[in-house]
């Protein structure tokens, strides 16, 4: 148990003059508490020998177990990096309740405290952002994304001016992750200094260029004393990240000479493309507009910036190519929806081959539909899932229900009266299809019994009123559909009906579909047909295959070359590809994976064995590459991801655990292997936090790259054990399933059972017709 014992005492240390707090944890005398947060304090200390340690440890004596994990991590990550410019650990001490991490102490103090003294000269301000740099380029070699850098975070000796980065509690040590929309408190990273990606609220993956963005604007306050952005408004701070450009420090303070303006407003870029592409070329910039500076300041406005700056990672841009007309169009959609006084309702119409970009061309518009205060919506539907009614329409409207969950609460309960002043005493009809909707609007009056058409009606007259509440001008509504050639037929009608009426407005619905999969009587052919007839609008996009000029820029810019010394490499590469973007990045990886493309580290840029990548057999179709990266595959993971491609594109860990036969966290452990090789893809960050506990898990879901790797996947298991694990997953389903939730499961269940008899005692399960359709 700590035991604190304040002294009414001053002493000097290292300059300082501070308060003497003594507080006993274990056998360390607590000089001074540097930071105290919401879950872990800081302290600087003595230990047994008389040396200055810092120990940060839990703060709350009975911590969860989300914080343990998070300290344990962090401890992981920076006991990996032996070099100079991070913070160094010395041990990690716990037992079942008390841990902290003990650091080396360098006798620092935060960059916040330096600023916050007298003001620094430039030449002084100069030399410390180039440790900073020196200390990124650190973190970036080992694979780390720190994103939380904030001068809070960077320690400084004041005398020597030695510098550490600290706080790797949220990093993260895969090459990119998919943020999740979080409560403004449980975004992760400081609302200051976050990258407009890893809010959340961008069609956007977190990689290492997140710190570059949060390093622009530790460099902005450092050199003009101020944030680029401030609100006591989350939510307009967040807004003012993704579309709000800042102004040029250098009209903040005149003394800032053009380079260093430039270099900071390019780590400021919303897109991500934009800034700058490795620390290397940070630091490099900083070093000569330094020397420059201080020995040839007229040579000093002349300097470019960027010209160094190659990356030494593989990096596929996030960025579309080729397809600057269809975004144009997607744009036009949507102001045209958006700004009719009337309002209307429009249907654009997204086909192309699989791998063509359908689905992130659409997400483009995420961003601006953002800047205009409305709910973009997805929903995805799968090919072993089409037997399950609305399937793709209950995701976009689940993923409504948590964008409502994360607004303030004064809002939550604006949200709350209009929905139920819309649906009246049929909230129970909405709960059926989205039950988590209960968390917002309340436990509802249970359904008058209705024959099956009279129940389908109903349905589709409350989710109208529902949809009404959401789609207005001053937030429009858009829901975007994915791979509908596989679209259920409840679905066909519910959508026929809903786009077809004309009171609905300010809505655009977005259809994605493989043309080469579906025919003239294929039900989505037939739906389009019945909604032209209407009075909605429809407009189609065929995405076609990206040509030569596109590929050949797509590797320039990967690859940082000049688009001439690559046209042999593109003409190879489009010749196996077809030109498809998905199977061109693939292609591209494999070539990396297999040393045919490569960083020549002494001539720092990049390489490629033109005679052996003539002369090796490469395969023509993008399933077989996939097949054969998950041939590479450790044993385990292999038989791990043809697990998990019995469940569904997105599957959860509880799931996947049960039918592994191993510990969740051992399950875990072993999806670990999948996610650095970019085949498997967690949603948000709750998979860093597992536990014994499938509560606590039963929000941890990932999803797989592509359906084409779920199809590889699936395609290496033998038929007849394709079966048994299905009906191991049914069985599982069933068995595990609370009797209050089988309406929303029985679906899935009997889906997974469908090779089997499959018996279901009938007094278990309450049909509600208007939500479960099936067969038995």
């Amino acid at each position: 148990m700590q035991k604190n014992i304040v002294l009414k005492n001053i002493k000097s240390y290292l300059g300082i003059t501070v308060e003497v707090r003594i507080l006993k944890w274990k056998e360390f005398e607590i000089v001074k508490t540097i930071f105290e947060g919401d879950s872990t304090v800081i302290h600087r200390a003595i230990d047994t020998n008389g040396k200055y340690i810092i120990i940060k440890h839990l703060k709350n004596e009975f911590p969860t177990s989300k914080e343990i994990l998070k300290l344990k991590k962090e401890y992981n990550i920076v006991s990996s990096i032996q070099e100079e410019g991070v913070i160094k650990p010395i041990k990690l001490l716990g037992d079942n309740r008390n841990f902290a991490i003990l650091f080396q102490d360098i006798g620092g103090e935060s960059l916040t405290k330096l600023l916050n003294g007298d003001k620094l000269p430039l030449e002084k301000l100069l030399s410390i952002a180039i440790k900073i740099a020196e200390s990124l380029e650190v973190i970036h070699k080992h694979g780390i994304i720190h994103k939380d850098i904030k001068p809070h975070n960077i320690i400084i000796n004041p005398q020597t001016y030695q510098l550490e980065i600290a706080d790797f509690g949220i990093s993260s040590m895969l090459s990119r992750e998919t943020p999740s929309i979080e409560k403004i408190e449980n975004i992760e990273g400081t609302l200051p200094y976050i990258s407009p990606e890893q809010t959340g609220r961008m069609n956007r993956n977190i990689d290492y260029r997140t710190d570059f963005y949060s390093l622009g604007i530790t460099f902005y306050e450092m050199f003009t004393g101020k944030l680029p952005y401030f609100s006591h408004d989350s939510l307009e701070m967040i807004y003012f990240h993704i579309a709000l450009q800042v102004t040029p420090p250098d009209e903040l303070n005149s003394e800032i000479p053009l380079p260093l303006c430039q270099l900071i407003l390019k780590l400021l870029e919303k897109n991500a493309e934009n800034r700058y592409k490795s620390a290397v070329g940070v630091k490099h910039d900083l070093q000569q507009i330094y020397e420059l500076y201080v020995n040839n300041p007229e040579k000093l406005s002349r300097y470019t910036i960027a010209q160094k700056d190659i990356p030494d990672k593989f990096a596929v841009p996030q960025k579309l190519y080729g397809r600057e007309n269809e975004i144009a169009s997607l744009l036009q959609t949507l102001e045209r929806v958006v700004s009719q006084k009337s309002g209307r309702s429009e249907l654009l119409v997204v086909k192309g081959f699989s791998g063509v970009g359908k689905t992130n061309l659409v997400k483009e518009i995420q961003k601006s539909v953002s800047e205009k205060k409305g709910f973009f919506l997805s929903g995805k539907y799968e090919q072993f899932k089409r037997d399950i009614p609305y399937y793709g329409i209950v995701q976009a409207f689940e993923e409504l229900n948590t964008l409502l969950l994360v607004e303030p609460e004064s809002k939550i309960r604006v949200w709350k009266n209009n929905i139920l002043n819309a649906v009246g005493s049929n909230g129970q009809v909405i709960l059926d299809v989205i039950p988590d909707l209960e968390l917002l609007i309340g436990k509802q009056h249970s359904l008058l019994n209705l024959n099956l058409t009279e129940a389908q009606n109903r349905f589709i007259l409350v989710l109208k009123d529902f949809i009404k509440v959401f789609a207005k001008k001053e937030h429009p509504l858009v829901i975007f559909l994915d791979d509908m050639h596989w679209v259920d037929s409840a679905s066909i009608k519910l959508l026929q009906a809903i786009i077809s009426d004309s009171d609905i407005k300010y809505i655009l619905f977005i259809f994605s579909y493989r043309d080469n999969e579906v025919d003239n009587n294929h039900s989505l052919i037939q739906l389009l047909n019945d909604i032209q007839s209407s009075d909605c609008l429809i407009h189609t996009i065929h995405l076609l295959p990206l040509g030569f000029h596109d590929v050949n820029q797509l590797i320039a810019d990967i690859l940082q070359k000049d688009k001439e010394q690559i046209y042999e490499l593109t003409n190879i590469i489009l010749s196996k590809t077809d030109g498809n973007p998905f199977f061109v990045i693939e292609f591209l990886k494999s070539m990396y994976n297999d040393k045919i493309i490569f960083y020549n580290s002494v001539e720092n840029s990049w390489s490629w064995d033109i005679t052996r990548l003539k002369s090796i057999e490469v395969t023509d179709n993008v399933i077989d590459l996939m097949t054969k990266k998950i041939g590479n595959l450790s044993g385990v993971g292999q038989n791990l991801i043809r697990l998990a491609s019995c469940i569904s594109n997105r599957f959860d860990l509880n799931t996947l655990s049960v039918i592994n036969q191993k510990s969740i966290p051992d399950t875990a452990n072993e999806l670990e292997e999948l996610l650095k090789e970019g085949l498997i893809v967690p949603e948000g960050i709750s998979y860093q936090f597992v536990t014994d506990d499938s509560e606590t898990n039963r929000h941890i879901h990932y999803n797989f790259l592509h359906d084409k790797v779920l199809q590889a996947a699936y395609e290496t298991i033998p038929n007849n054990n394709k079966e048994n694990i299905q009906l191991f997953i049914g069985r599982h389903l069933w068995e595990n399933t609370l009797e209050n939730e089988l309406d929303d499961r029985v679906i899935d269940i009997v889906n997974h059972s469908a090779h089997v008899v499959f018996c279901v005692t009938p007094h278990k399960i309450r049909r509600n017709s208007n939500v479960t359709f099936f067969k038995l």
